[in-house]
């Protein structure tokens, strides 16, 4: 491997400098390369020019697709960048539109105004039929996403995506509307779960529409009724022929929070004709947090100061109980018709059958009553472990006794399942643990880490374990002390921009939380509120999700082994910029290659790990290099 690197990097050099060497393969190239970079969610490499887009095949060698970019566009976006560079606002960005916009958790990418397959290059929704991209929705049991754009005259529309085949399956005008509010609302890499449209078992839609419902027939997208309600969330029971709504107060934007505030009034919904199923609305005692499904007949709702178990079919409260600390944060369902009902510090199994409490006295955790946000529980084999914004603690599951606590800025935390290992990262300080090993204090390991925020994640090794940052790696042994480290500082205009490493696909793949990443299980650094979001997204959507990324993504005929990580350098020496490429080896932590690869900042090049890869643009052709 090292042979082929360095012969790799000497052609690489030597083409940029004197163009005297050849690649491994090339095709040419309309207009001036602009940058290489990595659809997220399939991994196809994309060169963008001047006046293409081209998707990049590398098991043929040659253009996957090209795309024609629009002029007018691409001249407002130079003609904007410049005079924001010049520090002149003429105000041009408000004409310039998003040439690139990748609709998450999809293969489908929004340029120029026209919806694209990034696996094929096919042209799904041709351009002129939309101005903007409000919002999408990947919906795993109809395995279809659902957009909603606006036209350049506000005409609100709905496309239904069939992603088995891949073509629009319908298209449905909602009105007329103002964009402001609802460009507010586009979705983000972690989808909120309350108001994403839901899939019935006939496979009809339940979408939400400003201050309304509507039923649309899943297979033509014919309207079978609309319900003014205010949605702020809704579910289904497990017959799927009701829908139980939550209406928001007003002001409400669902993506604002974790958990948004909603109101106190619920409603039933009979899906068969969209008209109200009980006599009256329901009122709680307090804002709705979340709700569930107890059984065929019944669902519980959680208002923070209490619970609350209904009928479906006429709205009648079965039992209701209150609980004084008035934060209820999760109720898990156990069986034999047990809840178990965390709120403030305290855990008490409740009968699902009546509300009574199945234990004389609730396991009170050595932890403050009042926190709020994210909170993450999991049960490990000597204990409790609870990760929130005041720190990290385990504790006895029966007694709820403190074992140790650590109070900690918990802005990242990461778990690696399979050996039991969470790493909490606190500004420079990491905690490096598995909970069932930790016997009085947490100890921490002050590290020198340059860019915290920009740590992705990490791996445990079979000797300690490496630590990955959009820039930057710490190689630790099984006692946490620093083996190697690096640090990878970039020019301030490099085209490279971070891409060395592909990080979209650590960072805002929600698979990463949950699954492998490369056969090498990554633990994923995420927030505590951010890790809430992950867990409320269904383990088939999951499954849906991964079955979606694996028949989207192109592989070429190499892959890496995991072994090694590279990173690109740039520098200001006295000669001029430097720009050099280096190869880190994860085992051992040191750098085994470093070399020059030209002083030009603006060169574009890309390095793809997975497909073995270095692409790069030279003398107006798309040039390709072996890793391997």
């Amino acid at each position: 491997m090292k042979k082929y690197f360095l012969t790799i990097l000497f052609a690489l050099t030597s083409l940029l400098i004197y163009a005297q060497r050849s690649s491994d393969w090339s095709f040419s190239i309309e207009g001036k390369e602009k940058q290489i970079f990595t659809h997220a969610f399939t991994g196809i490499s994309v060169l963008e020019t001047t006046k293409f887009y081209y998707g990049i095949d590398p098991v043929n060698k040659k253009p996957l697709w090209k795309i024609k970019k629009d002029a007018t566009n691409e001249a407002l976006n130079t003609a904007s960048n410049i005079s924001d560079m010049a520090g002149a606002d003429v105000g041009l960005s408000a004409f310039a539109k998003k040439s690139w916009d990748p609709i998450p958790n999809s293969p489908l990418v929004s340029i120029d105004q026209q919806i694209v397959n990034v696996s094929t290059g096919e042209i799904l929704v041709p351009a002129g039929s939309y101005k903007e991209v409000l919002k999408s929705n990947f919906l795993s049991a109809a395995y279809s996403t659902i957009l909603e754009v606006v036209t350049e005259d506000n005409q609100r529309k709905v496309y239904n995506i069939d992603l088995n085949t891949k073509k629009v399956a319908w298209q449905k005008d909602l009105g007329k509307y103002s964009t402001t509010s609802q460009l507010m609302n586009k979705t983000s890499s972690i989808p909120s779960v309350a108001l994403v449209p839901k899939t019935t078992k006939n496979g009809d839609i339940i979408y939400k529409e400003k201050k309304e419902l509507i039923l649309f027939d899943g297979k033509t997208g014919q309207e079978k009724w609309r319900f003014i309600c205010s949605p702020g969330s809704f579910f289904l029971n497990n017959a799927e022929d009701i829908v139980v709504v939550v209406e928001a107060p007003s002001g409400f934007k669902s993506t604002t929070s974790v958990n948004p505030k909603l109101s106190k009034k619920i409603i039933a919904v009979d899906l068969s004709n969209g008209k109200p199923l009980w006599k009256k609305s329901l009122k709680l005692d307090d804002n709705f947090r979340s709700a569930q499904n107890v059984n065929d007949e019944e669902f519980l709702v959680n208002y923070g100061s209490g619970i609350n178990i209904f009928d479906f079919k006429t709205g009648e409260q079965r039992w209701k109980k209150g609980f004084k600390a008035n934060n209820v944060k999760t109720i898990n369902q156990k069986p034999n018709d047990e809840l178990e009902v965390f709120y403030a510090n305290k855990i008490m199994m409740v009968s699902a059958k009546d509300g009574d409490e199945l234990w004389k006295k609730p396991i009170k955790f050595d932890m403050d009553e009042d926190i709020e946000g994210g909170v993450i529980k999991r049960e490990y084999e000597q204990g409790i472990l609870m990760v929130h914004g005041r720190g990290v603690g385990f504790y006895n599951k029966e007694t709820g006794k403190k074992k140790w606590f650590a109070k900690v800025e918990t802005d990242k935390v990461a778990f690696n399942n399979s050996k039991n290992i969470v790493a909490v990262l606190d500004k420079k300080k990491l905690y490096l643990f598995n909970p069932n090993k930790v016997e009085k204090k947490l100890e921490k390991l002050k590290l020198d880490i340059e860019k915290p925020k920009e740590m992705l994640g990490f791996e445990v090794l079979s000797n300690g374990y490496f630590l990955t940052g959009m820039q930057e790696y710490l190689r630790l042994d099984d006692k946490g002390n620093v083996l190697g480290q690096g640090y990878y500082k970039q020019l301030t205009s490099d085209r490279l921009l971070k891409a060395a490493l592909t990080t979209t696909a650590m960072t805002t793949s929600v698979l990463g939380a949950r699954g492998e990443v490369d056969d090498i299980e990554f633990g994923v650094f995420m927030s505590p509120e951010n890790a809430e979001k992950v867990a409320d997204i269904s383990d088939s959507a999951f499954d849906a999700l991964d079955k979606l990324k694996k028949e989207s993504e192109l592989h070429g005929t190499a892959e890496t082994d995991g072994k090694n990580i590279y990173f690109m350098e740039g520098t200001k020496t006295e000669a001029g910029d430097l720009l050099q490429f280096v190869k880190v080896n994860k085992e051992s932590g040191k750098e085994e290659d470093r070399m020059e690869v030209g002083s030009n900042r603006k060169v574009v090049y890309k390095i793809e790990l997975k497909q073995g890869i270095l692409f790069a643009v030279v003398d107006g052709k798309l040039c390709a290099y072996n890793l391997d």
